[in-house]
């Protein structure tokens, strides 16, 4: 009897096991074939610009992003299993990019891949100087004329020499290692009491120099008042200038990846002109002018595609650089607007704006341009272009404005807080249990859904109050909608020590940006306010705020307006 007994324990307990192990290989992850990512071809090339197909073979979810360039357009940046994007490059464009695919599940990342672009003729580009600032002892934190530990390389970097204000050599804060390509660590050239600057003196250039490329790694780390790190990279506090003498400056412009979006929180930036008249020498400034939060690191030039043209003897061609916003849009009772403008090269010349009528106004103050937009008694949206031109040139830049179609003044609104701990459900992660997948919760007595990415979703305890933290590119919260409204104006409040680059705009669900939806870079140093005024969007929809880059997105109040 007792080994009878004895048998029954043993196949129980063998059952058991049995039925646990098949539990556990059932719910462990609904991805029960081994991950595989495949993309042809490894390399596209544009003679002169096209579309050309990307084959994407996974089995898992994936996303697509473009690395180095703006003249690439994606017909899919995101998507699930096997699948093509169309990749469309302007005719004309030369230039050199990256189109990196990333594959993951809900655990995160699982494979990626890197598409080569090229554009126009593929040259072959040739070092002129680079210099890596060494290993030398920087415990002392010499300034730029004491130090010695230089360790510069190229063709034309015999005789450079080296100067700076309010600068010097650091082996402190972040390392860049493994931050980009080619990051040498751990000195650093750290630009203090602003305005500061780091120069580069005599880099010899051969007969025919003329289209270049400068690289550099670079930094930004400021505290805000809470203790926390600011680390987003700010260009427009960063500036870059060339000269062929040392005395008379041109300033250029660079892009920068998003490599300040994760630790170890350095930018790679790049920077491609042409020299208008072959010099024999080229001079290169750095310029801080925020004090003590910028750090400079592997800076490169060589021969590249060109871009931007700079004149070193008489000085460039005015220039419009940016606008923000880029589209405007109003509601149907109008109101003013400003469109800020950046210029370079443009001292002594004014903006003159042309292109709107009736109802639609413009006024430029300085580099400000003011929209106004009267009252929209018409049954549809007023939409125009405003364009906004260097006077004297032919440099202008167009932006799209829209007065949308008149409410029924029926209106009603939604206003979420993030701030109270009551609005949250007992469920809500913190950030210890964030959450990447999509779920609804029903938060200040309004039923949301919130998708999260890399960084995922959580609420964030400071002080005496909360604030809702989701994150990056790609995560979104999903509005209700209302039976038999729609969805007009998006108010969204963030809170100071938020990320100062982040963009977001309106999507529907789709993740397509709509009129008056369209990104915006929320800065967050002087207004936390963001406004949608949204036009042409239909009745019983769903509607997103959609995070569209690789920073985190910190809310305190959403306000939705439908009518």
């Amino acid at each position: 009897m007792k080994q009878v007994n004895s048998l029954k324990f043993w196949h129980g307990l063998l059952f058991m096991l049995m039925m646990v192990s098949f539990t556990a290989c059932v719910d462990d992850n609904e991805d029960t074939e081994a991950p595989f990512l495949e993309v042809n071809p490894a390399t596209l090339t544009f003679e002169n610009g096209g579309v050309q197909t990307l084959e994407i073979s996974t089995n898992r979810q994936w996303k697509a992003t473009v690395e180095d360039a703006d003249w690439i357009s994606l017909s899919k940046i995101q998507g699930e299993g096997s699948d093509q994007i169309q990749v469309s490059v302007p005719e004309g464009t030369i230039g050199e990019a990256k189109i990196n695919i990333i594959m993951s599940n809900r655990s995160g990342i699982l494979k990626s891949a890197t598409v080569n672009v090229k554009a126009g003729t593929v040259i072959e580009s040739k070092l002129i100087y680079n210099e890596t600032l060494g290993n030398a002892d920087a415990s002392q934190k010499p300034y730029i004329s004491d130090y010695q530990g230089w360790n510069k390389s190229g063709d034309g970097a015999t005789s450079v020499e080296y100067a700076g204000n309010k600068t010097s050599i650091r082996s402190s804060g972040l390392t860049n290692t493994d931050a980009y390509e080619g990051a040498s660590g751990p000195n650093v050239v750290f630009f203090a009491a602003a305005p500061a600057t780091f120069d580069i003196n005599k880099i010899a250039l051969a007969e025919g120099q003329t289209n270049l490329k400068l690289t550099f790694g670079a930094s930004r780390s400021k505290q805000n008042e809470d203790k926390s790190y600011d680390n987003s990279f700010t260009p427009e506090a960063f500036k870059v200038s060339v000269s062929s003498n040392g005395t008379t400056w041109q300033e250029i412009t660079y892009e920068k990846n998003n490599g300040d979006a994760d630790h170890p929180y350095w930018i790679l930036a790049t920077a491609n002109f042409t020299l208008k008249k072959a010099v024999p020498e080229l001079y290169i400034r750095f310029t801080a002018s925020e004090s003590s939060v910028f750090r400079l690191d592997d800076i490169s030039l060589s021969t590249g595609y060109g871009g931007q043209e700079v004149n070193l003897e008489g000085g460039n061609e005015p220039t419009i650089t940016s606008v923000d916003p880029k589209t405007i849009t109003f509601t149907d009772k109008g109101g003013n607007q400003d469109v800020k403008v950046t210029l370079a090269n443009a001292e002594g010349k004014s903006l003159t704006v042309s292109g709107l009528s009736g109802i639609l106004s413009a006024t430029v103050n300085g580099t400000t341009v003011t929209v106004t937009a009267n009252p929209n008694t018409t049954e549809a949206a007023v939409k125009q272009t405003l364009t906004i031109k260097i006077e004297g040139t032919e440099q202008s830049v167009e932006v799209p404005v829209t007065v949308s179609e008149p409410t029924s003044g029926n209106q009603e609104t939604l206003t979420i807080d993030f701030t109270s701990d009551n609005s949250y459900p007992a469920n809500f992660p913190l950030s210890a249990q964030k959450k990447q997948q999509r779920e609804n919760f029903t938060i200040d007595n309004v039923e949301i859904a919130i998708m999260g990415e890399s960084s995922g979703y959580y609420k964030v305890k400071s002080g005496n109050s909360s604030y809702l933290l989701i994150g990056k590119a790609g995560a979104y919260i999903e509005f209700p909608n209302i039976k038999d409204k729609r969805l007009t104006q998006v108010k969204a409040i963030s809170r100071t020590g938020a990320s100062t680059n982040v963009e977001v705009g309106i999507t529907d669900t789709n993740n397509s940006f709509i009129t008056g939806g369209e990104t915006q870079k929320w800065n967050n140093t002087t207004d936390f306010t963001y406004i949608y005024n949204l036009s042409g969007t239909s009745i019983n929809t769903n509607y997103r705020l959609y995070v569209n880059n690789s920073y985190n997105t910190q809310l305190t109040k959403l306000e939705l307006l439908y009518e």
